[in-house]
């Protein structure tokens, strides 16, 4: 869940039939929810277990692509559109993990933040009304 804000190009080719060169990016704020679960054991036995309470995070996410549609008339002001391009999508400090720092005492733990980021080929099938 979380607020977006996006623009998208679209730049026709002049060619008939739909074809369309588009572009587009957009940054969003995505609100998080963690549970943390840790736990460690010796010969089959629990030596301790962890159990974090619920946490709350807010994330950055990116996302941008380029690519070409295509639209294809179906009736009077209903069309079918096809595309296919490249998408990039990153969210920053999407990923965690906890490190038991001192495993002996009193079971200090520090927490890492990493980026998540996602790449390919995308594939779009609509309609326009």
């Amino acid at each position: 869940m979380g607020l977006g804000l996006g623009y998208q190009i679209p730049q026709p080719f002049g060619i008939p039939g739909g074809f369309t060169l588009s572009a587009g990016s957009s940054i969003g704020l995505l609100l998080s929810e963690t549970h943390t679960r840790a736990g460690n054991a010796l010969a089959g036995a629990p030596v301790f277990s962890v159990d974090d309470e619920e946490t709350s995070r807010v994330l950055t996410a990116i996302h941008a692509r380029v690519g070409v549609d295509y639209a294809v008339p179906l009736a009077h002001r209903i069309a079918a559109t096809f595309g296919v391009g490249y998408q990039i999508d990153s969210y920053l400090n999407g990923l965690s993990r906890i490190a038991f720092v001192d495993d002996v005492a009193r079971s200090l733990s520090s927490t890492d933040y990493y980026d998540f980021d996602l790449q390919g080929v995308y594939l779009t099938f609509g309609a326009v009304f």
